[in-house]
């Protein structure tokens, strides 16, 4: 879809606050996109841009692949999302936390 080409090609300009809400909206509307999702683990993977996400923008990333029932591609990057929920557990709501959990669950 051309939507998905757009976001893919401009991945390196967003914020993570951006993609993470992207992300959202994706799985919000049903909207497979796992070309996409493939894009993004691939993009958070190199440097250390993950570490940029606040514990609302994990929870984000984690429930848009679940809701897509999209596993990552990259099974490192899994581990890496999850020892940065473990590091900052007391940065989470109930709500998000409980979203986080869902996720996990779920994939």
């Amino acid at each position: 879809r051309v939507s998905d080409r757009v976001v893919e090609s401009k991945l390196k300009d967003y914020t993570a606050q951006s993609i993470s809400m992207i992300l959202w909206s994706y799985g919000k509307l049903n909207h497979p996109a796992p070309t996409l999702l493939d894009a993004v683990v691939n993009h958070l993977s190199r440097g250390k841009k993950l570490e940029t996400f606040t514990s609302q923008g994990i929870t984000n990333l984690l429930w848009s692949f679940a809701k897509q029932s999209r596993y990552p591609t990259n099974e490192q990057f899994l581990d890496e999302v999850a020892d940065m929920v473990i590091q900052r557990v007391d940065q989470f709501d109930s709500h998000g936390l409980a979203n986080t959990i869902w996720a996990v669950a779920k994939l």
